[in-house]
C-alpha cells in the first residue's frame, strides 16, 4: 500500500505540474556575455531582426575526431567556442530546431560546457 500511495502522489504531482505550465510560451533573445551564450534556436530564427543567431556544428574529417563549434550572436555581441571533447560532441547531437542551448567557453575559446533543452514552452522555429 505504501508503494501505491507513493506512485499515486508522484503521478498527481507530475500531472498538476504539467497542467499549471500548459500553453506557456517562452520567447527570449540570444544572450552573449563574458564567455557565456544562451537562447532558443526558434526565437533567434523568428526574431524580427536579421542579426540574432545561435547554434552548434559538428565537423568530422577522415581520420580525425569530430570537432564541435558553438556560436551565438546577440544584437550587440558575438561569441563562439570549439571542442573535440566527445561528451560535448555527444550533447550537441541532441540539438534540434526547437532546442534552447547555452554554452560557456574559456579564455582560449575552448567550449567548457554545453546545455541542450528541448521543451514545449520554447518557441518553435518558423520557416
Amino acid at each position: 500500500m505504501k508503494h501505491s500511495a507513493k506512485w499515486i502522489f508522484v503521478a498527481l504531482t507530475s500531472l498538476l505540474g504539467s497542467v499549471a505550465g500548459a500553453g506557456e510560451r517562452v520567447r527570449k533573445p540570444v544572450q552573449v556575455a563574458n564567455g557565456y551564450a544562451a537562447g532558443p534556436i526558434g526565437s533567434a530564427r523568428n526574431s524580427p531582426d536579421s542579426v540574432q543567431q545561435i547554434g552548434c556544428t559538428i565537423t568530422t574529417y577522415e581520420g580525425s575526431a569530430p570537432v564541435l563549434v558553438c556560436f551565438a550572436r546577440s544584437l550587440t555581441t558575438y561569441g563562439s567556442c570549439s571542442s573535440d571533447d566527445p561528451n560535448l560532441v555527444a550533447t550537441a547531437r541532441a540539438i534540434n530546431g526547437d532546442s534552447y542551448i547555452s554554452f560557456n567557453w574559456n579564455a582560449s575559446g575552448r567550449c567548457t560546457n554545453l546545455h541542450v533543452s528541448t521543451a514545449s514552452n520554447y518557441e518553435p522555429k518558423q520557416l
